[in-house]
């Protein structure tokens, strides 16, 4: 979530579980 502050928004719209992995 740190290294990927923006990418984190896109990524739980699309893929909610990496999001959480991250």
């Amino acid at each position: 979530m740190s290294p990927f502050p923006p990418v984190q928004k896109n990524f739980s719209k699309k893929t909610p579980v990496c999001a959480q992995k991250f």
